[in-house]
């Protein structure tokens, strides 16, 4: 049989749309078209199936641990070479429940297996009439299983607790220094919750204080129960797929991050998996599943039944293609071209070109969605059907908007437009984003005409819109009917077309003979479409910016990419009635480039740069020009808006050899104040909450967002900005009071703890009287340490907080407030110790701070080694070893003296290099090389327990620790003790 897989994908709203690519392999599913994969067929499973499976791949080999349901809850072992195509085990069921007093002495149920120390571990539930509990099990081979003598090592909560009825189906993982483990539970007042415990052995768990980490949203898909499943670290965060369930049966997969594995962060587009459609074996609800991450491939084995009979399906995640593999898109303010009532010659030869532009054949499958079916005067004209169908296309029509991205794919364009009639509705954003970005090819046309309607039709289109750098402008809608204007192009859209129609005047922009014409801006009297082709080499623009008269603006010049550019020559027009340039900067991708400007003639500002070294990125800034808007001006009425025109943007590479780039230019809007972050039209809690996600680097803003976050036009979105907002939200004013030109003092209190345990310190502030926001990053050792939790204080309680631990080695935290916080301690982090550590390992290495007035405050922070402004140690540097003296090797009586059979030796590099760490006697023989390895730059520790290369304990006495980098060395002496 040939099998194939079809996709799952979920819908998201238009608030998150132009955030499509947050998780894309983590949300978009693959079903296998050939599920079920494992269905019931021995006796032990007989009467409702098989669920849960835990899935490991051993030496090449796929085994599923998995439950039989009959009645009663036994574990089977199924093995399969692809993950598709299973074997059961002729030893099942595996592992049955235990002897009446056992704590599953009636049911044994699924959870995790891990391979660690060469053997098998299972945390399984267990169930003995009232509570499920959970246990562990050791096998050397998965088949034969001995249940540890302590079971169950997790137990339910006492009476009263969120967990008092019963603990079950957990994820555990194991970091290298400790397990930790995801399980659900319920009580009295919670139906299924998932709480956090962690342990050093696997078997002795410490439930975390807070629990319930994740709870039930109401009237969500989840607002019945929500049931943690697997629990993946990567990328620098846990990523975790858990069930929700609505109206008592119904249960779907929902997808969330998180950096410390205790405050989690929902997909936006939960849930991620639904049950199946119509009749589908798992169209009636989901179950247990499992994932696996196979290089950049997840991979998911899940539950699901139509009836009765649970089977498990399989499914595979759909990274994000690179950008290369986007489709084409074509904007057109027509509706008119595909409808009956102008479907003549050349709107048939015009839907003919498009079709060609798109897919780039004269063969193709296309979908075109527009429409109400009761409303037959905007129905595609037959005759455009017909012209697409004698030029070699498969043309489907469709009235609805509700597709997904499975659906799709399997067109080679869509053409969509607006489906009628009010309240009118447009094929989900997010969807059609991810269809481009799968390589999909999109028509767009539209054009209602008048307000309010063009309004509401530009606010349906521009989320999809803007991720391409194409925006509808709903003061400028046209449409293209009644007057005849000729024009002559060899663009493919338009070749073959002697005669379009156009209302007021307007003309048609002619693209020439350059298919690579990315974007054609919306201008007054032209600019009736827009194309977008991916493969032009590089676009550069100007973002649409938004100022009240007196307002400083900034104006960044980007380039998509900006990888390869050295330097270039730029020329920004724009209006000196209402604008005034006043200065010039680079940006953080051109911090090291030479800048001139000459902005002496107005409305004109003359931009060169160069640089030793290209840029490197992707989407980023080039120059920032400062601009100031004429404080004289009155706010109009209707809207006013004026042309950032992008009059000469050259770029060249570390060659002087020009590099080809799509220009695009931007637009300045008078009397509409920033914050509109999200681009819904309004300033409100939802731009608050981008904007703090922005400021602690948890959301990559695109240009359009940027600008709007940055209320205070300082080149910065920090969490000041999102203060404004919620300020302006409630017409309250924003407090700009400048630099406050005195420095705070942020500090790490001291703190000190031995290898394995958990501690706390706190992040304070001195020298601010009342504090609006803040803005810090932490730097820490990672060999010494690992961050598992930052809360804010109880002094904040009044303050919104976030925190990011995304970068290795470094947290960032950010709050904001309405009205001032008389707050000295900011946060509280908690560390797990890796060693023995102390405050040396965590350190404040900048903080940014806003008062009551709104005057910034540039911290100054406490700390061993003043890194420099990267976060990097500005010296190579080797501390004195800790604790020394110590006891290397040696038991010793005194608990007090147990953490000093190890010593810690740390050091610093300024920049990578090759590092050699070695101990000699003192008599200058070499004992023991710690360290040889090249390393980059940063802060490390190094351990030894006092033997030599052989493992023998070492005499007492005075030895030398010496440290050699590149060509830099530096030595120490410590001391032994019997």
């Amino acid at each position: 049989m040939n099998r194939k897989i079809f996709l799952i994908a979920s819908a998201c709203t238009l608030l998150v749309a132009s955030m499509a690519s947050f998780a894309f392999s983590q949300t978009v599913w693959q079903k296998y078209e050939g599920n079920p994969v494992l269905v019931p067929t021995e006796s032990w499973e007989a009467a409702y199936g098989v669920i849960g499976p835990r899935v490991l791949k051993i030496g090449g080999l796929y085994k599923m641990w998995y439950n039989g349901l009959d009645f009663r809850r036994q574990i089977g072992l199924a093995t399969s070479a692809d993950g598709i195509h299973w074997t059961k085990s002729g030893a099942n069921p595996v592992l049955s429940n235990g002897q009446p007093g056992d704590f599953d002495s009636e049911h044994v149920h699924y959870g995790p297996v891990l391979f660690h120390d060469d053997r098998y571990w299972f945390w399984y539930s267990g169930h003995n009439g009232q509570h499920w509990q959970i246990g562990l099990a050791i096998s050397e081979d998965g088949i034969h299983w001995t249940k540890h003598p302590d079971n169950p090592v997790l137990t339910v909560g006492s009476n009263g607790e969120w967990d008092a009825y019963g603990v079950i189906s957990p994820a555990v993982i194991f970091d290298g220094h400790s397990y930790k483990m995801w399980y659900n539970g319920n009580g009295p007042e919670l139906v299924l919750a998932a709480g956090y415990a962690e342990s050093s052995d696997g078997v002795h768990w410490t439930k975390y204080p807070h629990n319930p980490i994740l709870t039930p949203v109401p009237n969500t898909w989840e607002s019945d129960a929500v049931g943690m499943g697997p629990v993946l670290f990567f990328e620098g965060k846990y990523h975790a797929w858990y069930g929700g369930r609505q109206s008592g049966i119904r249960s779907s997969i929902g997808y969330a991050t998180s950096a410390d594995g205790i405050t989690w962060e929902r997909f936006a587009g939960n849930p991620a998996v639904e049950p199946g459609k119509n009749d589908a074996w798992d169209s009636t609800t989901l179950g247990g599943f499992w994932v696996l991450r196979e290089n950049d491939v997840l991979k998911m084995w899940y539950s699901g039944r139509r009836d009765d009979i649970w089977k498990i399906g399989y499914a595979v995640s759909a990274p994000k293609p690179p950008t290369g593999a986007r489709g084409r898109i074509v904007v057109s303010h027509d509706v008119n071209t595909l409808s009956s009532q102008y479907g003549g010659p050349q709107e048939q030869q015009f839907a003919v070109n498009v079709a060609k532009f798109l897919i780039g054949a004269n063969s193709g499958n296309i979908l075109a969605i527009e429409s109400n079916p009761d409303d037959m005067k905007r129905n595609y004209s037959p005759d455009v059907k017909d012209a697409l169908t004698s030029a070699g296309y498969n043309v489907t029509y469709s009235n609805t908007p509700d597709y997904t991205l499975t659906e799709l794919l399997a067109y080679d364009a869509v053409f969509v437009g607006i489906i009628w009639p009010p309240p009118y509705t447009v094929i989900d954003n997010f969807v059609l984003t991810d269809y481009v970005n799968h390589g999909g090819n999109v028509y767009i046309f539209s054009g209602v005409g008048s307000e309010p309607d063009s309004t509401r039709e530009a606010a349906l289109l521009n989320p999809f819109l803007k991720n391409f750098g194409i925006m509808f402008d709903a003061s400028r809608y046209n449409q293209i009917r009644n007057r005849s204007i000729n024009i002559t192009s060899h663009h493919p859209i338009f070749d073959g077309v002697t005669e379009l129609r156009a209302d007021n005047g307007q003309s048609i922009i002619d693209l020439g003979t350059d298919s690579k014409a990315q974007i054609v801006q919306f201008e007054e009297n032209q600019g009736i479409y827009a194309v977008f082709d991916p493969s032009t080499e590089r676009l550069v623009f100007l973002p649409r910016v938004n100022g009240l008269p007196g307002d400083t603006i900034n104006v960044t010049l980007h380039a998509d990419p900006i990888s390869g550019i050295s330097g270039g020559d730029v020329v920004i027009g724009f209006d000196p009635e209402v604008l005034t340039a006043m200065s010039v900067a680079t940006t953080d991708f051109t911090k090291h480039f030479l800048v001139a400007a000459n902005l002496d003639t107005p409305g004109l500002a003359r931009i060169s740069l160069a640089g030793a070294e290209s840029a490197a990125g992707d989407l980023g800034g080039v120059i920032t020009l400062r601009m100031i808007v004429n404080p004289a001006l009155s706010i109009p009425d209707t809207a006013f808006s004026r042309p950032l025109k992008l009059q000469l943007a050259s770029f060249y590479d570390q060659n002087g050899q020009p590099l080809p780039a799509a220009k695009r230019d931007g637009e300045f809007i008078l009397g509409k104040s920033r914050g509109d972050v999200n681009g819904d039209g309004f300033v409100n809690a939802a731009d608050a909450i981008l904007t703090l996600r922005i400021a602690a680097g948890l959301l990559d803003p695109t240009p359009e967002q940027f600008a709007e976050a940055d209320v205070d036009a300082n080149g910065h979105v920090e969490s000041f900005d999102a203060s404004c907002i919620l300020r302006r939200a409630v017409g309250l004013p924003c407090p700009l009071g400048g630099n406050a030109g005195v420095a705070a003092t942020l500090t790490v209190l001291p703190f000190s703890t031995s290898a394995g345990n958990l501690v706390e310190t706190k992040i304070s502030v001195e020298g601010i009287e009342k504090l609006l926001s803040g803005d810090m990053t932490l730097r820490f050792v990672t060999t010494a340490l690992e961050i598992t939790e930052i809360r804010p204080s109880p002094e904040m309680s009044a303050g919104a907080f976030i925190s990011n631990l995304s970068a290795g080695g470094q947290a960032r935290i950010s709050f904001a407030a309405t009205e001032a916080i008389a707050a000295k301690t900011i946060a509280v982090v908690r560390l797990r110790a890796k060693i023995s550590v102390n405050e040396r390992d965590l350190r404040a290495i900048e903080g940014i701070f806003f008062d009551d007035q709104g005057r910034r405050w540039n911290s100054v922070v406490t700390g061993v080694h003043s890194p420099d402004e990267s976060g990097l140690p500005s010296t190579f540097h080797l501390a004195q070893n800790h604790p020394n003296p110590f006891y290397g090797g040696r038991a010793v009586a005194s608990s007090s003296s147990r953490d000093l059979i190890t010593t810690q030796i740390r050091y610093a590099l300024p920049q990578g290099a090759h590092v050699k760490l070695i101990v000699y006697d003192i008599h200058g023989r070499q004992v023991r090389v710690l360290e040889d390895a090249e390393k980059a730059a940063g802060e490390y520790v190094q351990a030894w327990d006092g033997k030599d290369e052989r493992g023998a304990t070492v005499a007492s006495g005075v030895y030398v620790y010496r440290l050699l980098a590149g060509k830099s060395a530096l030595a120490g002496k410590m001391l032994l003790l019997e």
